[in-house]
């Protein structure tokens, strides 16, 4: 895939995602990563932070706490932007 098909998909996905109400939540980008083959190869990312609820060891509250989740996918002829999205 050469770089202006990797922009168009990358432009199609912040569209839908902006179309949800998620563009500020989410962003992407384009990054080289191996593939399953060890070639490298550019991935479209998306990265997003989640707060995930629990309860501590005395379990007398509850505790808070953010991560990064990131979704990695090969951009290839059968990467689907609205299945990414």
């Amino acid at each position: 895939m050469n770089s202006f098909k990797a922009i168009k998909q990358v432009n199609q996905i912040e569209n839908l995602l902006n179309a949800a109400g998620l563009g500020d939540l989410v962003s992407i980008n384009i990054e080289s990563a191996l593939n399953d083959r060890d070639k490298k190869v550019p991935h479209v990312v998306a990265r997003w932070t989640t707060t995930k609820s629990g309860v501590n060891e005395a379990k007398t509250a509850f505790v808070y706490n953010k991560a990064t989740a990131e979704r990695f996918e090969e951009l290839n002829g059968y990467f689907s932007p609205k299945v990414f999205a």
